[in-house]
Order: C-alpha cells, then sequence, then structure tokens
C-alpha cells in the first residue's frame, strides 16, 4: 500500500492485550487533518512509516517512557500522505517485562520528551501551534 498508494504513513488499528482483556482499537480520526493526527497516539507500532521520513530521526538518547512522543510528531508533520488500514494489524502486550510505562516518573520524562520537541522546534522541524497541540494533548488531556 505505500508503494502503490504513495503514502508517507500509514496507520492500521491494534489490539491492546493486558492479562484479563483484550481492548480493540478503532481509527476515528482524519489522516488529511494534521491537528487530529497530532492528538493522536504516538506509538510506532500502529503504523507504518516510510523509510526515508526516518533517515534523520534520532529517538532520546535516555531511557525515557515519551521516547515516541518526542519523535513521532516529527515524522507526522513531515508527512505529505497519511492513510489508514481500518484492521487490526498489531497486538500490543502491556504486561511484557520490558514495558517502560510502567516507569513511575513520567513527569520527568514528559519534560524530557518535550525539550527534545522544543529543539525539533528552534530548528524549524515543527511549528507553535504544533507544540501547543502536544501540550494539550499529553498535559492536559492525559
Amino acid at each position: 500500500m505505500l508503494e502503490v498508494k504513495k503514502y508517507d504513513v500509514i496507520y492500521f488499528e491494534h489490539n491492546i492485550i493486558s492479562e484479563t482483556k483484550i481492548k480493540k482499537s478503532k481509527i476515528d480520526f482524519n489522516p488529511n487533518n494534521k491537528i487530529e493526527l497530532l492528538m493522536t497516539e504516538h506509538y510506532p507500532w500502529n503504523k507504518v512509516i516510510k523509510g526515508d521520513l526516518m533517515e534523520n530521526i534520532k529517538f532520546p538518547n535516555k531511557n525515557i517512557r515519551f521516547q515516541d512522543h518526542a519523535t513521532i510528531p516529527i515524522v507526522i508533520n513531515q508527512a505529505k500522505n497519511v492513510g489508514v488500514m481500518y484492521e487490526a494489524l498489531y497486538n500490543y502486550d502491556v504486561g511484557h517485562p520490558g514495558n517502560i510505562t510502567k516507569k513511575k516518573d513520567k513527569y520527568k520524562d514528559i519534560y524530557e520528551a518535550f525539550e527534545y520537541l522544543i529543539n525539533a522546534y528552534s530548528k524549524g522541524i515543527l511549528k507553535k501551534e504544533d507544540l501547543t497541540v502536544l501540550f494539550i494533548k499529553k498535559v492536559y488531556l492525559r
């Protein structure tokens, strides 16, 4: 689909698996609306990203909880064509031992992720409006 339709990013539905239940995601955003895309969860595992968009992307060096939130918005900003697939193509097991979301000090991690995004803003990669949307999503709506 990436090659045929020339999408830079394709979002797909997924399942979140815990010990007691399976939660199925539903895509309910417009892939042509940048604000709606910035308001989505920024997991790298619920999308396929064209390789050249990732060439200059570097994840934060530190093992922080919000690494994806520091980088995926940059990818979204650079994507020219975004598509969706209404099919669950991935199962995410929240109980796996290496799951960083179990880390307790999340507020410090959010701060470090935003430092990374502010650096992208200072380089002209993100706009002030993008940072505002991301701040609202992560801090106020969390």
